[in-house]
């Protein structure tokens, strides 16, 4: 019998345990009525339906292992052991027994249980009813929690939160762990008791803040932080919230959209918000699109605080978003005054424009601004520019300021697109130099649409 007993003690196969099973029975029944308990208590531990199985029909079969005595005998464990077993006659035998013997049962052990109710039913409703039993107060408001989203338990654990606890007693704690639980049914009953029973406007900036920057909603799917990343946009003002826990939500991935929503709306800033963080956010493609709308917005951000030399360096870049970008913003809400270095003078503000637009060494993206400024504020032209109508530019440069002097020499320039500036300028303001004797001169150029101011003239004359 020995070598059939460790085969049944430590084969890893149900055909080898039903083997050494069989063998014992046929060939040796009288070992088998003196087994000692360890060694069937051993059995129990074994992951085979077949030696659980034989435990439970050698306990039966034996009047020295009756229920009552099990305990006395070192096979308590043991039998509760097979609560879990793949056989479901050992787990019926294990139930019964629970029942009668072992009604003690931590908690921690029957939520154990609970928690194995997708592969043992029987076994999951046992404990489903021991821990019912002694009743929710005792259990804690934390333990019913937890059984929420078990499907023995979840109606009952709703009922007991909505009827056996008194509200001071669900805690922001409580309701903080239930969302970050990473438990769909218990997430869902708290989201849907702060929206229900307490009403998420109620709720303070500091529970939604502390539930984000929980180390455990890294864990979690992103609807939790998208949940309260939502509510916050809607019931709270940006301006109450701590400016840098607000461009740490902002460079977020996980709340990022619904922050970004939060601070379009915004009417106001939080206190010391510092701008030059914000700007620093064009330079992300994944963020500069919220920094783009929150730096635009005169009522959050004033021109003054974005900052005329920022603006050019932006506009120096060769990234067409953000020189775009900067054209855009400039010719929206700079004046010409704005351009003279810190003077409230329109006059050198108009110098350096001119400088700007013309000027040897400025970048083509940065001449492109300064002629499209030049060219919308001309009193003339201005208001037939495409940009001046897209932005609303009423003109503001004096015609005196687009002199000959300043002007002429760029229709020479190698550059096309100086020459181009001042073609359009030159048409205009031709007769108001008085310089038509000199269209010969243009006549000459190797440019062609500087040839055309010549004969254009010419033709009119």
């Amino acid at each position: 019998p020995d070598p059939l007993m460790l085969l049944l003690e430590t084969c890893q196969a149900d055909f080898a345990a039903r083997f050494a099973i069989l063998g014992l029975k046929e060939l040796f029944p009288d070992t088998l009525r003196e087994v000692t308990p360890e060694w069937l208590s051993r059995l129990a531990f074994r992951p085979l339906a077949s030696a659980h199985t034989f435990l439970v029909e050698t306990l039966e079969g034996s009047p020295e292992y009756h229920q009552g005595k099990l305990k006395s005998v070192g096979l308590h464990d043991a039998v509760l052991q097979l609560l879990v077993s793949p056989d479901k006659k050992a787990r019926k035998y294990a139930i019964e027994y629970a029942r009668g013997h072992a009604t003690d049962l931590s908690t921690e052990k029957l939520l154990e249980l609970l928690g194995k109710e997708d592969d043992y039913d029987d076994t999951a409703k046992l404990a489903a009813t021991m821990l019912q039993g002694r009743g929710a107060r005792k259990l804690g408001i934390e333990i019913v929690g937890r059984l929420v989203q078990y499907d023995a338990t979840s109606k009952w654990a709703k009922a007991a939160l909505d009827n056996d606890f008194e509200k001071k007693e669900i805690t922001e704690t409580f309701l903080a762990d239930m969302l970050l639980s990473n438990v769909e049914a218990r997430v869902n009953w708290a989201e849907t008791y702060i929206d229900k029973k307490l009403g998420a406007a109620t709720i303070s900036l500091a529970f939604w803040m502390r539930v984000l920057d929980d180390p455990r909603i890294e864990d979690d799917s992103e609807s939790v932080a998208d949940w309260v990343a939502t509510r916050i946009a809607k019931h709270i003002p940006v301006s109450a919230a701590p400016a840098d826990w607000v461009l740490k939500a902002l460079a977020r991935d996980d709340i990022e959209y619904e922050i970004s929503s939060w601070l379009e709306k915004a009417d106001a800033l939080p206190a010391g918000m510092d701008i030059e963080r914000i700007k620093g956010l064009v330079f992300d493609p994944q963020r500069r699109e919220i920094a783009f709308k929150l730096l635009g917005n005169k009522k959050l951000v004033s021109p003054g605080d974005v900052g005329l030399g920022w603006l050019l360096a932006l506009a120096r870049r060769a990234d067409p978003t953000l020189h775009e970008w900067a054209h855009r913003y400039l010719l929206q809400h700079m004046k010409p005054e704005n351009f003279a270095d810190g003077k409230a003078d329109a006059e050198a503000g108009v110098a350096r424009l001119f400088s700007l637009a013309l000027g040897a060494r400025e970048p083509e993206a940065v001449r492109a601004f300064a002629q499209t400024f030049l060219r919308c504020h001309h009193p003339k032209i201005g208001k037939e520019q495409p940009e001046s109508k897209q932005f609303n530019i009423k003109p503001q440069v004096h015609r005196d300021e687009y002199t000959m002097d300043r002007v002429w020499p760029a229709l020479f320039d190698q550059r096309a697109d100086v020459r181009r500036f001042a073609v359009t300028i030159t048409r205009i303001e031709l007769r108001h130099w008085k310089a038509q004797s000199r269209v010969y001169e243009l006549a000459e150029s190797s440019a062609k649409e500087v040839r055309k101011i010549a004969y254009d003239a010419l033709i009119q004359a």
